[in-house]
């Protein structure tokens, strides 16, 4: 009975906000600020675009460069005012050579891969794409992928799809080549048995050279999400990219599928209606998964709390002898975090799933009314796959932030607490709690990253408890980044009025804690200073200053390699 009015509850609170936020999200456009058009007028050349030919992409004739993503960065071009320069290369492995040089500051169109997130950052998918299994009249209509197994499969070198099939069909043969061209040459002579291609592009080919015994054999089970990719190293080319293509019209956007014959790859139909309908089905159901988490959570505090007694002196003697007993008092503090973990999931869900909510409502109305017209089917496809994507990649921020790790590697401490501000910042808007950070220069350490972002969280929080139980009309948490001597040194204060002096020297104690067994495992700020002092081999401290508590981290400066 309790179960299911939490359910209901949750359901309820969700398609209620609809009304309050839905129609600003769906008008709301992005403009340039002052800081990114200072930041273009003072280019000195103009930002370089790496190109090859790519049937429609972009094409290379006597006149010059046409195709989709000419027009697309003109358009591009007359909305942020400024001019690009194109740098053609003769192969797709040339254009990835020079983009790894940075002698191109943006490849025109790629597949988003975790080997490429190394170097560039990626717009929202610009183009989607349908790969297809292409082989000689003469071999067998309909096959699937299990009869590509030990199979010469033609594909181009350095490709995305080439990196896909080498990850999950290590039976398939490949042969790399330079370009689709070769692909095909090596069809046609019988040197590949098959090769994989999206049709578009290989269509032109076989008009182009009076092809007539290659057919579709059949799918491929990956399909090219294409996006501009820009340099790393210099981020607001992404975000000026991105702002100008929310700025192009939508129609403007069909148009251009339209010219170059991409309109094809874009469709709607009943089945993804159904689809869409079974996601929001699957969210919702998560949700509940997660209340259902978090009461057994309370329930195995409250038994935890109840052997404190006899395993508290244990504890801690096993920890300091015994690492199995460390990992798993890990785990016990990760797992007091899921609490928070379910709050920060449902603040950055909340706009999204009100806007899905909308659309579907709007869909049920329109088709009853008998308006549900391809233009409205465009916009809701576009408009919901964009909510499912955010909150898809809400969930992948959150599992990888509490994934376990074994070797050390080198990171940007500076790039981890923007990580952890990102994922909290909902909730700490809505308790009216300002944040200020000051981190002017990047510093590389060697060491645990999630374990590091975790202690750093489990210090906010405090911080967090501690200001929501004052009555202050200007909640603050301030935290700044700076190195001295040789380490770096991390602070984080509040002005929530400091830590009695009777219980400061043990707020490091396991299963020491001032909060209710509701909210308070004891075992969080113990975790921290392991964490820090014995993984990461820096030094944590804490001390009142004049408003609030302040705690020091301190971690040793490692150089990259």
């Amino acid at each position: 009975m309790e179960n299911n009015k939490i359910y209901r509850f949750l359901i309820l609170l969700t398609f209620f906000s609809i009304s309050l936020f839905a129609q600003t999200q769906l008008q709301q456009r992005e403009l340039l600020t002052t800081k990114e058009k200072t930041w273009i007028q003072n280019l000195t050349h103009p930002l370089k675009i790496g190109i090859t030919q790519i049937p429609n992409q972009v094409l290379k004739d006597s006149k010059g460069y046409r195709g989709y993503s000419i027009d697309l960065f003109k358009k591009i071009e007359s909305h942020l005012h400024m001019k690009f320069q194109y740098v053609y290369y003769t192969s797709w492995n040339k254009l990835v050579k020079a983009a790894k040089n940075r002698e191109v500051d943006i490849i025109f169109l790629a597949q988003k891969t975790e080997k490429r997130l190394k170097l560039y950052n990626f717009t929202d998918v610009i183009l989607l794409q349908h790969n297809k299994i292409l082989t000689l009249n003469n071999n067998k209509n309909e096959i699937e992928i299990e009869d590509l197994y030990n199979k010469k499969v033609a594909v181009v070198n350095n490709s995305a799809i080439s990196e896909y099939i080498k990850l999950n069909f290590p039976k398939i043969k490949l042969i790399g080549t330079k370009s689709e061209t070769d692909s095909l040459n090596l069809l046609l002579n019988k040197k590949a048995d098959y090769t994989i291609a999206e049709p578009v592009r290989i269509s032109y080919y076989i008009k182009k050279n009076n092809i007539e015994n290659v057919h579709i054999a059949g799918t491929f089970p990956y399909d090219y999400k294409l996006r501009i990719a820009t340099r790393n190293d210099i981020p607001i080319i992404n975000i000026l990219l991105n702002k100008a293509l929310e700025m192009i019209p939508s129609t403007q956007r069909k148009a251009l599928t339209l010219k170059w014959d991409y309109e094809k790859e874009i469709f709607f139909d009943k089945q993804l209606l159904i689809n869409i309908s079974i996601i929001m089905s699957i969210i919702i159901v998560f949700l509940i998964y997660l209340t259902t988490l978090n009461r057994k959570l309370k329930k195995a505090q409250k038994a935890l709390h109840k052997i404190n007694a006899t395993l508290e002196q244990r504890v801690k003697l096993e920890v300091q002898k015994n690492i199995k007993k460390e990992k798993l008092m890990l785990q016990q503090s990760r797992l007091a975090q899921m609490g928070e973990l379910l709050s920060m999931i449902a603040h950055q869900w909340k706009q999204p799933l009100n806007v899905l909510a909308i659309l579907n409502q709007s869909v049920h109305f329109k088709y009853h009314k008998n308006k549900l017209d391809n233009d409205f089917i465009d916009y809701f496809h576009k408009n919901s796959q964009k909510q499912i994507n955010h909150m898809s990649n809400t969930i992948d921020d959150f599992s990888n932030f509490f994934k376990p790790e074994k070797e050390k590697t080198h990171f940007c401490i500076n790039k981890t607490i923007e990580h952890i501000l990102e994922m909290i910042n909902p909730i700490f808007i809505k308790n009216n709690i300002d944040i200020e950070v000051d981190t002017k220069d990047e510093f590389i350490i060697k060491g645990y990253q999630n374990e590091l972002g975790q202690a750093i969280l489990n210090i906010i929080n405090n911080a967090k408890d501690a200001l929501l139980e004052k009555d202050l009309q200007n909640k603050k948490i301030d935290i700044s980044l700076k190195q001295s001597d040789n380490n770096i040194e991390l602070t984080i204060s509040d002005n929530a009025g400091g830590i009695p002096d009777e219980l400061i020297q043990k707020i490091f104690e396991p299963y020491f804690s001032t909060k209710n067994e509701k909210k308070g495992t004891g075992i969080g700020l113990y975790m921290t200073k392991i964490i820090i002092e014995d993984h990461m081999k820096g030094k944590l401290i804490v001390q009142n200053g004049e408003n609030g508590a302040i705690f020091c981290i301190e971690l040793p400066i490692t150089e990259e390699k």
